[in-house]
């Protein structure tokens, strides 16, 4: 597998998936992506450093979302809330990630509440994960 920030969001994507209530957790999630529960990887921050090219080191922080809809917010928490400790513990058995990055770094952050989505504000609720990964290409 190839170490990249793109691959690292591909395997979050990966381990979201593996959760049993996610429906859907594609590569690349669509702005219309509404219904059921999903899974969205994105970089949130981080940085590169080519001082010493070619080679090049990086940390980055992505997050990965799973929306609920708020239809029904006694299920969605009754489903939401287990996949908090479900997700991070998937992740960090693997602390490379399928070989996408070198490592993780520290532990998984999470927040739980509101999560907006296709220009809709508070239309979804769920767990939004930052994991923090350390690269290092040649």
């Amino acid at each position: 597998m190839t170490k990249s920030l793109d691959s690292v969001c591909k395997a979050l994507q990966t381990v979201a998936a593996g959760l049993e209530s996610v429906e859907k957790a594609e590569e690349y999630a669509k702005e219309s992506a509404t219904l059921g529960v999903f899974a969205v990887s994105y970089p949130e921050e981080g940085e590169i450093d080519a001082a010493q090219l070619p080679e090049t080191k990086s940390i980055h922080t992505v997050i990965t979302e799973i929306h609920f809809k708020t239809v029904t917010l006694e299920l969605t928490l009754a489903d939401a809330i287990p996949m908090i400790e479900e997700f991070a513990v998937a992740a960090l058995a693997d602390p490379t990630l399928g070989g996408t990055c070198d490592t993780i770094v520290g532990p998984i952050h999470y927040r739980f509440g509101y999560l907006n989505w296709g220009g809709k504000k508070e239309s979804h609720v769920g767990p939004q994960f930052r994991t923090k990964v350390k690269i290092r290409t040649p």
